[in-house]
């Protein structure tokens, strides 16, 4: 019944505070189309407040998420050291994983991206790249977060084709969250992805 009652107190929550959040953003956007041609100084202004509404949105239904999930949701369903030691164990490949930098708390859909980056990678080096190390190192800067995942195998020229596949979905999930991706065909071939991790918004 307490969890019941928590869910029900989010859900108003979600649409009180979030959704009516929501509204007035869309509801502010279409003024400052408006206003932009006519007075750039104040069109600017209105885009900057909207910024803001979007980044306190983000924030609360970041929280709201946390609080929807169990506790081990974060480090346990999209953790990359988890990963690697399961392929590890799986393979017999010998796994390597580095963090640098202080790690932040990172938005879910950041997660996901790098925890599938991370995965299909991961797949390409064993498959075809014929890997008996694999490297998996994370370095957190002041504006992005960096992922890279090198192997010590070879890709193999026939499956060329199938990599072009799995990489475009790499890059594809990588430009959602403002990202890039970068392949590096020199040994250690080599996947980094780049996700900025401050807030976006701020450039305008």
């Amino acid at each position: 019944m307490a969890q019941a009652e928590e869910r029900t107190r989010i859900s108003r929550q979600l649409h009180d505070d979030i959704g009516h959040r929501l509204i007035r953003t869309k509801m502010m956007s279409e003024a400052a189309l408006l206003t932009l041609p006519l007075d750039m100084e104040q069109g600017t202004e209105m885009v900057r407040q909207i910024r803001d509404q979007l980044a306190d949105s983000m924030d609360d239904m970041r929280s709201t998420l946390h609080k929807l999930q169990p506790n081990s949701y974060a480090s346990e369903a999209y953790a990359l050291d988890r990963l690697l030691e399961e392929v590890g164990r799986d393979t017999g490949v010998k796994t390597n994983y580095k963090v640098h930098g202080p790690s932040q708390v990172l938005y879910p859909s950041i997660q996901i991206v790098l925890y599938k980056n991370a995965k299909e990678a991961l797949t390409n080096a064993l498959r075809h790249g014929n890997a008996s190390l694999i490297t998996v190192e994370l370095v957190f800067g002041d504006q992005e977060v960096c992922m890279s995942v090198s192997n010590d195998g070879k890709i193999n020229p026939h499956s060329s084709k199938r990599n072009g596949i799995g990489q475009e979905g790499m890059l594809l999930r990588t430009q959602m969250v403002g990202g890039a991706l970068e392949i590096q065909s020199a040994y250690p071939y080599t996947v980094i992805t780049r996700i900025p991790i401050t807030n976006q918004l701020n450039i305008l």
